[in-house]
């Protein structure tokens, strides 16, 4: 028996919807570190973790929910502060740790090619187009946090615009936690010192550099940070004064602590990177 042609075309509709209902949604979370400086005084971090930071320093993450399509696709949120919108779990040796994360309540939307960004509100009707993403910015500090490796998994609450949820990133977010010693505080004030001045904050950022100065005299890097602050503050003999003598530092293999932990590679490439000058 024939099916009328009005029942074929429901069947069809209803084989097409179940099919993109089965489908996972475009839009994916992901959770990156927001704020890193690398590591220069001080060893890599142990697999799996990624990061290294210090009892005290503000572990910064960015979390970002994308679209993979090529086709606008809405985001329906569950909350309309970045704070509920977020269910975090932190744990250290499988152990689960009670651990607060503070979520800027600011919400961004960052357009793709310009990466030009707009304010926007979870209470507004929110469309992601291809590539583009909502932001936010969380911090966690370190200070409530002993020695070792940390996991931090992240899901949202929210889903797309035919009520798929929105897919969570797979791996956790792994970083290693390590005890702020003297023997690692170069690292710790090159860290901050680079901090400061991404911030804009020159003067203590020369704070920070005259603060490492102090403990490692032949801190090649403290000449490099001190060159871009120079350079930011438009004092050019500075600039190429400091750079000279980094380079000298390095070349010389003054800068013991730098060449125990960079591979002759890294301080190759470091060096083809600094201009010269006089010639």
């Amino acid at each position: 028996m024939r099916l009328p042609y009005f029942v074929c075309g429901i069947l069809m509709i209803a084989v097409i919807s179940a099919t993109a209902q089965s489908l996972p949604s475009p839009l994916v979370m992901r959770v990156t570190v927001g704020e890193y400086f690398s590591e220069e005084y001080t060893a890599r971090p142990s697999a799996p973790a990624r990061y290294v930071f210090f009892e005290g320093e503000a572990v910064i993450l960015r979390i970002a929910v994308g679209n993979d399509r090529d086709e606008t696709e809405g985001l329906v949120p569950m909350a309309q502060v970045p704070q509920d919108l977020f269910v975090v779990e932190v744990s250290k040796e499988d152990n689960l740790i009670p651990m607060q994360i503070a979520f800027d309540e600011a919400t961004w939307k960052v357009l793709p090619g310009s990466g030009g960004r707009l304010l926007v509100a979870l209470d507004d009707p929110l469309e992601l187009g291809q590539y583009e993403s909502l932001e936010w910015k969380a911090t966690l500090n370190s200070q409530d946090l002993s020695p070792g490796a940390y996991h931090i998994t992240m899901r949202i609450r929210a889903a797309d615009g035919t009520s798929r949820p929105v897919r969570n990133q797979a791996a956790p977010f792994v970083f290693e936690v390590r005890a702020s010693t003297s023997v690692v505080m170069p690292e710790i004030l090159r860290r901050e010192a680079d901090r400061q001045f991404v911030n804009q904050h020159y003067a203590a950022a020369r704070e920070a550099v005259a603060a490492l100065l102090l403990i490692h005299p032949n801190s090649a890097l403290a000449h490099l940070t001190r060159s871009r602050i120079a350079q930011a503050e438009g004092f050019s003999a500075e600039w190429q004064a400091e750079i000279t003598q980094a380079r000298t530092l390095l070349t010389s293999g003054s800068d013991a602590l730098f060449l125990q932990f960079a591979s002759p590679r890294e301080v190759q490439d470091l060096l083809a990177s600094l201009p010269q000058f006089g010639q």
